[in-house]
């Protein structure tokens, strides 16, 4: 798997599939594969298995982990693997390079990271667009929010817990709808050009 990533926690009431599919179908990305018509789970082999949305719910109320695939087209996907952990859903997802579709894919992220966070219960929003922070513990830096790491591309939290938080000096914060949201100043561009 890459260490290009996406990563949302979430309270348990915040989180809703249904959601989660719309925000990607908005940017055309599918559980079924284009081509095949099939929507996929992954093994932990990594082995496709045919699955369906209603799977994927049902995996998520019955606290399972499921890996799946949203489509972007018949060969680029985005694996997403959802689970529940006492109170709080997480959404991690992994990508290939995306090379001329990077601003396209921040913009994808952005979106579902608006849309999550305005359904209630944001915990903690990190796009790693590049895979510098694969080692990093964002499970542990969301209990405690306090020093970014380099690397990171978009770090989004509540305003409120947000106070205390160290960026790296090249990063820039901007405030949007009651979030605090950091980008490398090299994404400043295009992380304005989705909030304006």
């Amino acid at each position: 798997m890459s260490d290009r990533s996406a990563y949302l926690i979430l309270r348990d009431p915040g989180f809703s599939f249904a959601r989660l599919a719309g925000d990607m179908e908005q940017f055309g990305v599918v559980l079924a594969n284009p081509t095949t018509k099939q929507a996929t789970s992954l093994s932990l082999e990594g082995e496709q298995l045919p699955t369906s949305a209603r799977e994927i719910e049902a995996a998520i109320e019955n606290k399972q982990e499921i890996t799946f695939q949203f489509w972007i087209d018949g060969d680029d996907d985005l694996v997403c693997e959802l689970r529940r952990r006492d109170s709080f859903i997480t959404e991690w997802y992994s990508f290939a390079n995306p090379g001329a579709k990077r601003g396209w894919l921040i913009h994808l992220f952005l979106n579902r990271f608006v849309s999550a966070a305005s359904g209630g219960g944001l915990v903690l929003e990190v796009l790693d667009i590049d895979g510098a922070t694969a080692e990093f513990d964002w499970d542990e830096f969301a209990k405690r929010p306090e020093r970014i790491p380099i690397g990171a591309s978009v770090i989004v939290l509540p305003e409120t817990a947000a106070q205390d938080v160290v960026a790296p000096d090249d990063y820039v914060r901007l405030t949007v709808n009651g979030l605090a949201v950091w980008c490398a100043s090299e994404l400043e561009l295009t992380v304005r050009s989705f909030f304006w």
